[in-house]
């Protein structure tokens, strides 16, 4: 049997506007020592460094102007990967924070996209709520290669698809706030399990927001009306939770966007109501 803990060892974020302060942060990157947050609240994304000091506010050239983030990756290069709820446009900013191009989701271009990932081959999963799939484009052009899922209600299909992460062995993970569930995809994009459903018992979600993967390939979702955050393991085998509503270190307000540091095994959490950002540590030991 694993046994988990979780512990809070920062916190970051004041309430407010300006460098440094949050209204709602959304959703959060990270690339080496640099931080990268989005905040819903006041339209802006903000870099820091793994301890939480502000480094500087990433500004988007006309094309790429945003004002609700909501889905940011990091590649390999660090350059970051954003996307605005209200258009199709994926914003593409260098690793000196620099706008660097934008490119419009070229199957669809009414409503808005949602959560996004990188795998170790440069593509991109882009949450594609209008349409209900996750689309994937070349990272470096924005060229369609394909899609995952439809919309509906069945196996293999979403309603509000928000969040999703490819782990080391190139399975795909989808998280749907609209059917408070998530689905496993094959490396090829075929339908293999899902888990979840609406409720408040362990495993279940109340509006599940972002995704997050350890270096063991275990699942981290960020469960937003229920002020938690439930771990499974690569099968979708529900493991732990942590976290319940309050101010205090370690409780919530809304986790909203995640991201996990797999080479300091820390959680960084987006603790929107509360607008701050916590870091926890993670161990694991067998009993």
């Amino acid at each position: 049997m694993t046994v988990i803990q979780a512990k809070v060892t920062h916190i970051f974020g004041e309430p407010g506007e300006g460098n440094g302060r949050f209204l709602k942060p959304s959703t959060i990157g990270q690339w080496q020592e640099n931080l990268f947050v989005g905040d819903v609240g006041s339209g802006s994304l903000q870099s820091f460094t793994s301890r939480g000091i502000f480094r500087l506010k990433l500004e988007a050239n006309a094309d790429g102007h945003f004002t609700n983030p909501a889905g940011l990756a990091c590649g390999r290069q660090g350059h970051v990967y954003l996307t605005d709820s209200t258009d199709q446009k994926i914003r593409v900013f260098d690793q000196t924070g620099k706008p660097s191009k934008t490119f419009t989701n070229p199957c669809n271009t009414a409503g808005g996209l949602q959560g996004l990932c990188l795998d170790q081959s440069s593509r991109l999963y882009v949450c594609d709520s209008e349409s209900g799939c996750v689309q994937i484009l070349q990272a470096e052009t924005g060229a369609y290669l394909g899609q995952i899922g439809s919309k509906g209600k069945g196996e293999g299909q979403f309603q509000l698809p928000c969040a999703v992460a490819v782990d080391s062995s190139g399975q795909i993970y989808v998280v749907d706030f609209g059917l408070a569930r998530v689905s496993i995809f094959s490396k090829a994009g075929k339908y293999v399990s899902g888990f979840g459903g609406k409720g408040i018992s362990v495993g279940m979600f109340n509006v599940p927001r972002a995704i997050a993967l350890d270096r063991a390939n275990r699942i981290y979702i960020s469960d937003f009306i229920n002020h938690r955050i439930q771990i499974f393991d690569q099968s979708g085998t529900w493991l732990y939770a942590f976290g319940t509503r309050g101010q205090d270190a370690g409780q919530f307000s809304g986790p909203a966007g995640i991201v996990y540091d797999q080479n300091k095994d820390l959680l960084y959490v987006c603790d929107q109501g509360n607008q701050r950002v916590q870091t926890f540590s993670l161990s694991f030991s067998e009993s």
